[in-house]
């Protein structure tokens, strides 16, 4: 699964494999590659179809299983951000499945199949069949099994994260309506829930958070984090606003979700306007009032006015952050354009290693939060519609920078259409669910300092940031490791 395919380059006999392997949590979500390769001549009328997945133990269907196959579109890669790699179609909007496609001659057609185990799914074995036809019939039989462990994924993200739906670029032009209208909420609220459900928190709610409706969000067990900045056209630097917003908050009990997105990326000029904000808002609001801030240089002269330290990753300095969360101060860190290899990204010419691999050092590193600037960065500050579904090359020299999710009003679905960066970024975060839960059982079970074995387990996978393994089969290996020592320690 972690392997892309590009569109015209053909699979090795020997990686063809006629049977589907699969293991999850409840509450977690697995994904496989089929690929049908169109090596010796065109394939007209390819359709694909899961049977009903049976319990070994009882014969029958068990409702605690959902099916889902995703069709693989590629994107036309005319500057790779990788050494040596040529431009090539490669893969990643991932959209329903709609039925029998043509995959032309040389070409290799990739199809997800994505298992879902809800919450209080019974563990055990599943299997069923995948069946895969042309026009001419049958053209291969996969049998898929699927092994659902005996524990389950909590509901609230256990980091926290900060992911932006960049409504007035993104949303708003794609869709064609007002921002902040109705409509958009309606459209907005759509795209919350898609990343809420990969363990992402969107960086604001789909609704005002001075409305009565925010608490509808709010008070989900799923939603881990909020940006308490202003996002209704005033300044997000409003003292005023915000201080109200934080009255609020406090007042319910959420304050723990949120936090004050300031300035961002400030240039050391710009370090005294940040502070003053800063003294002004803790004058005002309280000093419980988280800070974020996102730097991409050095940053120990802010010392004092930051409670959530965000670097982009090749500004991250290990030593100084970690005084920092001694002192009670939490530290995120993110990717954008830049740095590319060798650390890890989020591109779409990039390895699928490479967006799972940041959560395993997420956790080895003790970082408490993820951020990405945007999702839906289709079209920037313009009137023209890039066409995301042919070419990735959006933001110059950084393919795919921006959004990780397609716009499914261009392909008639309602809501958003995910990629194979997307969801393979989800598998990472709920690899940072599997870490974090055998943590907690190895502290219950009185395993001494649970973070030496949790780091015995990762290094194989990662070390450092420029350090880490490219192998899919390396990852599995020790996630499978890791979910084998949870159920032998089983509940505290």
């Amino acid at each position: 699964m972690l392997n892309k395919h590009p569109r015209y380059v053909q699979i090795p006999a020997g990686n063809r494999k006629l049977r589907i392997s699969l293991s999850l949590a409840g509450n977690e979500t697995e994904s496989v590659q089929i690929l049908v390769s169109a090596a010796d001549g065109a394939l007209k009328g390819v359709d694909v179809s899961c049977g009903e997945f049976l319990s070994e133990t009882t014969g029958r269907a068990e409702a605690g299983l959902n099916v889902r196959l995703l069709e693989t579109r590629y994107v036309w890669v005319p500057c790779p951000t990788l050494n040596g790699v040529e431009p090539d179609m490669m893969p990643d909007p991932l959209p329903p499945w709609r039925g029998a496609l043509d995959i032309p001659a040389g070409a290799t057609q990739s199809i997800w199949l994505q298992v879902s185990a809800k919450e209080n799914c019974s563990p055990g074995l599943r299997r069923a069949e995948v069946t895969v036809r042309t026009a001419n019939g049958v053209a291969a039989v996969i049998p898929v099994e699927v092994k659902v462990r005996n524990f389950s994924l909590p509901a609230l993200p256990s980091f926290k994260s900060s992911f932006g739906i960049f409504g007035r670029y993104g949303l708003r032009q794609r869709y064609g309506v007002a921002w902040d209208s109705p409509e958009y909420r309606k459209i907005y609220e759509k795209y919350y829930w898609f990343l809420v459900e990969r363990r992402l928190m969107p960086r604001e709610l789909p609704v005002p958070l001075l409305s009565e409706d925010a608490a509808r969000f709010l008070n989900d067990p799923r939603v881990r984090t909020v940006n308490l900045s202003p996002h209704d056209g005033t300044k997000r630097e409003d003292v005023e606003k915000i201080s109200r917003i934080v009255e609020r908050f406090r007042k319910n009990g959420w304050l723990e979700k949120g936090y004050v997105y300031g300035t961002d990326e400030p240039s050391r000029a710009k370090y005294g306007v940040f502070k003053d904000f800063v003294t002004r808002l803790r004058n005002s609001a309280g000093r419980d009032v988280p800070l974020l801030l996102t730097v991409n240089k050095a940053y120990a002269d802010l010392t004092g006015y930051v409670d959530i330290w965000s670097p982009i990753l090749h500004a991250f300095d290990g030593e100084f952050l970690k005084k920092r969360q001694r002192a009670g101060e939490q530290v995120w860190w993110y990717t954008c354009v830049s740095p590319q290899e060798p650390y890890p990204t989020y591109l779409v010419d990039d390895c699928g290693t490479s967006h799972r691999v940041l959560s395993w050092l997420q956790v080895l590193s003790g970082v408490d939060g993820v951020l990405y600037w945007a999702v839906d960065w289709w079209d920037g500050p313009t009137t023209h519609k890039n066409d995301v579904w042919k070419t990735s090359h959006i933001f110059p020299f950084a393919n795919g920078d921006g959004y990780l999710v397609y716009p499914g009003i261009d392909v008639g679905v309602d809501g958003p259409v995910t990629s194979q960066r997307l969801e393979i970024i989800r598998d990472g975060n709920e690899d940072v669910e599997y870490l974090n839960l055998l943590a907690k059982r190895l502290a219950a079970h009185g395993a001494g300092n649970p973070q030496v074995r949790i780091a015995e387990l990762i290094r194989p996978v990662a070390r450092t940031l420029t350090d880490w393994s490219s192998s899919p089969a390396r990852i599995a290996k020790q996630r499978e490791a890791v979910a084998a020592e949870i159920e032998r320690l089983g509940n505290p």
